[in-house]
């Protein structure tokens, strides 16, 4: 149970377009609708929602800026979906004070990557072993003096890389001791359909 509040705005890329939250990083990035045709590659749906986030072309990115806590402990969970298993799509979390080329930030998977974090833990290795949505999920500790970062969902090949649902939120689960707080009770335990 978590009572995070999602720090990424237009996380669904539901607005649309990139103009609430989102910038790019050079050559064709945007936001593409359920069956809509780029080039000669139709995407065939987004995970939720109608629109998804996508790049494409060399060395290219989707980018949002979110206000940190120093010393504070992170989760970021997105879904990413590739047009074929572009090795090189991945993504990164970089010192934003005000300096497009802030330091990256190691990350911790908890969703296993694709094997890129265990070669350099500023990245998180997103190839899908099957064309299919897949999910991404891991945590990083923000930096001393560090208030701004900037989640980039990055590649350097010619693919389409879509991307949906991104969330960043602050890791704050709760434990059993936290919930003894605030007088809670969860009933019947174990619980099959319905917890109250």
């Amino acid at each position: 149970m978590s009572f995070g509040q999602n720090l990424i705005v237009n996380g669904g890329f539901e607005d649309g377009d990139l103009t609430n939250g989102w910038s790019t990083l050079s050559y064709a990035s945007g936001v593409v609708q359920s069956g809509e045709t780029l080039g000669s590659y139709t995407f065939a749906t987004a995970r939720t929602g109608i629109y998804s986030g996508f790049k494409q072309t060399w060395s290219s990115a989707l980018m949002q800026a979110v206000d940190v806590t120093p010393g504070e402990t992170y989760i970021v969970n997105f879904w990413f979906y590739n047009s074929w298993n572009s090795p090189a799509t991945m993504a990164k979390v970089r010192e934003f004070n005000g300096d497009a080329n802030g330091a990256f930030i190691n990350l911790t998977p908890i969703v296993a990557d694709s094997g890129a974090n265990g070669t350099n833990a500023t990245n998180y290795g997103c190839v899908a072993p099957s064309l299919d949505w897949t999910e991404a999920k891991f945590s990083f500790v923000v930096p001393a003096g560090i208030t701004r970062v900037k989640f980039q969902y990055w590649s350097d090949n010619t693919a389409y890389n879509f991307v949906d649902d991104v969330s960043l939120v602050i890791d704050d689960t709760m434990s059993i001791t936290d919930l003894q707080k605030f007088d809670f009770n969860a009933s019947p335990n174990p619980a099959k359909d319905v917890l109250k």
